[in-house]
């Protein structure tokens, strides 16, 4: 198995998270700081390729209801110029509350306002892959 890449995009800020090479445990990696797309589309692409990712997971920041707001329309438009640039799949994933459940992890850790900006968005990336992750293992337990 090779690493999974997960993207909690925003218009200035990127978070990354990275699973190990089992495709088990996600690990918070770091957050691009971009002036645009292209810059961001850029870094990801350089981290692709250092890393040797087969998959890319971007966070589609879905309604409390499950319906696409504005938002999507975004990430929908970063989405398209990712798979345009990189060779590897490249797929959303419902990412609702995961900046809240990482906030909330991140006020537990009793860290300032500063240093858990610094952090949310890595730490959002990270859950998201996890819950992808884990939705990946599920149902791959289920065929057996």
């Amino acid at each position: 198995m090779s690493k999974i890449l997960a993207v909690d995009f925003g218009l200035k800020r990127i978070g990354l998270a990275i699973s190990d090479e089992t495709q088990t445990i996600a690990f918070p990696l770091k957050i691009l700081k971009i002036q645009n797309n292209k810059e961001g589309i850029r870094m990801i692409t350089d981290i692709v390729n250092k890393e040797s990712i087969s998959k890319t997971i971007v966070g589609l920041p879905l309604n409390m209801d499950g319906s696409e707001g504005f938002a999507c329309e975004s990430v929908r438009e970063f989405v398209k110029l990712l798979q345009k640039t990189i060779l590897i799949p490249v797929e959303c994933f419902d990412e609702r509350v995961t900046t809240l459940f990482a906030e909330k992890s991140l006020l537990e850790c009793d860290l300032s306002r500063q240093k858990r900006k610094q952090k949310t968005d890595k730490i959002a990336a990270a859950i998201l892959l996890q819950n992808y992750l884990d939705l990946q293992n599920l149902k791959n337990t289920q065929k057996l």
